[in-house]
């Protein structure tokens, strides 16, 4: 019994070929499969994309004759391209798409199938970068300067800026943006932002802040960051380097 499976299975190989079955994808990204298919015999069959564990109960949700469930309408297609095969491409994908798909050919008495994982996690965050909100041009004689964290990559990213403390960091703000102005700066201090989600978590570089005229109104203070190689005189600019973010 178990000879005649795999020899059924081979066969079906020959006949229907997929360039993916088993796809790791993250939150929000489009993701295609080619299936290759003897022309010669299946050129007008329908070809279809089904949901569900059983080969024998799953749910077509589009096929090549223009049906498409309601939920796929706007981000996926299937496409018989014939010599070039059948395309399946889904974008903007949800952690709900996670499941087990098949593309299959209509086929008197048993359709061709081929079995499709798909597995969509959340996207980590990647390091994040923090750069200053207000024009270089501004002074801070008692003007407030917002610094700003953010990363390129990562599912429902938040943001969290601490002062680095012994023997425990301080939290400071829980927002991508921490305003900095004379009233707040009392000494010297360490700050650096934290970026996180379900999967991971990162931190900035450390930014520096260094008060040279303590005030309530008109202070001077020096704000640098060694991984950018840029210091920011506030009451005037000193320049290291050629970056424009802090």
């Amino acid at each position: 019994m178990r000879g005649l499976y795999l020899l059924f299975l081979a066969q079906i190989s020959v006949q229907l070929q997929c360039d993916k079955t088993n796809i790791q994808a993250t939150v929000g990204t489009p993701v295609t499969i080619i299936c290759t298919y003897r022309a010669s015999q299946y050129r007008f069959s329908k070809k279809y994309w089904c949901a569900g564990d059983s080969r024998s109960s799953c749910e077509v949700l589009m096929d090549t004759d223009g049906f498409c469930d309601a939920a796929y309408r706007t981000r996926a297609q299937i496409i018989d391209r014939v010599s070039k095969g059948v395309i399946v491409s889904i974008r903007d994908l949800k952690l709900e798409d996670t499941g087990i798909y098949w593309v299959a050919i209509d086929k008197i008495y048993a359709d061709l199938m081929i079995r499709i994982q798909l597995t969509v996690t959340k996207e980590a965050v990647d390091k994040p970068n923090v750069w200053p909100l207000s024009s270089l041009e501004r002074t801070c004689w008692g003007e407030p300067v917002v610094l700003r964290c953010g990363s390129t990559r990562g599912t429902n990213a938040q943001y969290t800026w601490y002062k680095v403390g012994r023997p425990n960091n301080i939290v400071l703000h829980n927002s991508p943006d921490l305003c900095l102005q004379c009233s707040n700066i009392i000494e010297d201090n360490q700050l650096f932002c934290s970026a996180y989600n379900d999967v991971s978590s990162q931190s900035s570089d450390f930014v520096t802040v260094q008060l040279l005229q303590p005030a309530d109104k008109n202070c001077i203070y020096l704000i640098s960051s060694k991984g950018l190689g840029l210091l920011y005189l506030y009451g005037m600019s000193v320049f290291v380097g050629s970056s424009s973010q802090l």
